[in-house]
């Protein structure tokens, strides 16, 4: 799920197991709580990521282990490019790389950039945690859980592909899903790390859920419970700004968060992996 602050609408992948609008991205307007389209762009989709300009989105297909391109200004899909096997995208993350509309960073096996559906020779090895794009084309980060001691890495990237520069070891707790940037800080489940000073800034309670909203310095957690508290953070003192138990109960399996206009929230719910799930699109009190 993603929110493309230019046209005001949230994007999220159906899976297949939805029926006739599944396989698909479905676009929906949180203000007046509606459906728009249903794009159909093929077997499971999974991760989306969205260019800076808001004008285009990519999809990892994990049923097909394809990627493919969708066009936001007219709401269709573009070429499908193939992957690899299924099982090699189960775990799949993906970014656009800043400034661009078709160089792709995909982790799946390794992250590999991707150029139009053509990857670049050499790729990196990230095991399956998240991977996030910076502000710019040539820098990403990486939470690579496989490694002894759970590794932040930095990878650079040039013509010929990506390469891991340097891991740190043991500073986080563990990022999970959630690996977010904003000004030069990178953000995880329970830690804030600042790219330039090498080092984390500041910590706050481990949560499975995660956005941020750099213009009201607030960053947001979601709890994955029985009763899910949506929490929220001042982004520069790290200190505690309240709770919201009004979220509806649930199970929220790899739940998904983000801020949508002056007071959204919206976030997913759903059993597993493949199936269809909720999402649920409203506004927080913890939004100032």
């Amino acid at each position: 799920m993603v929110y493309n602050a230019f046209d005001r609408h949230l994007y999220a992948t159906v899976p297949g197991s939805f029926g006739a609008n599944g396989n698909s991205v479905v676009v929906v307007d949180p203000a007046q709580q509606s459906i728009v389209k249903f794009i159909p762009v093929g077997s499971e989709p999974k991760a989306l990521a969205l260019s800076d300009d808001g004008k285009v989105l990519w999809v990892v297909n994990t049923g097909a282990g394809s990627l493919r391109r969708v066009d936001l200004t007219s709401l269709t899909a573009g070429a499908e490019f193939p992957l690899g096997t299924p099982a090699s995208v189960s775990g799949q993350r993906l970014t656009i790389l800043p400034g661009t509309h078709d160089s792709v960073a995909v982790l799946t096996n390794g992250i590999t950039i991707y150029d139009n559906g053509v990857p670049r020779a050499n790729a990196a090895f990230a095991g399956t945690s998240p991977i996030v794009g910076t502000n710019s084309p040539f820098l990403l980060y990486g939470f690579d859980s496989n490694s002894t001691g759970n590794a932040f890495v930095t990878y650079c990237v040039n013509a010929t592909g990506v390469f891991a520069q340097r891991a740190e070891v043991s500073i986080f707790g563990g990022f999970g899903s959630n690996l977010l940037f904003d000004s030069g800080v990178v953000y995880g489940n329970n830690a804030a790390y600042d790219i330039r000073k090498q080092q984390v800034i500041g910590t706050y309670p481990s949560a499975p859920a995660l956005a941020i909203d750099p213009l009201t310095r607030r960053i947001f957690s979601l709890t994955a419970f029985n009763a899910p508290l949506l929490s929220a953070y001042d982004m520069d003192t790290f200190v505690a700004a309240g709770t919201d138990a009004s979220i509806p109960s649930g199970n929220l399996f790899q739940p998904l968060l983000t801020r949508w206009g002056r007071y959204g929230i919206a976030f997913t719910q759903s059993a597993d992996f493949y199936n269809a799930g909720t999402l649920y699109v409203g506004r927080s009190v913890l939004v100032p």
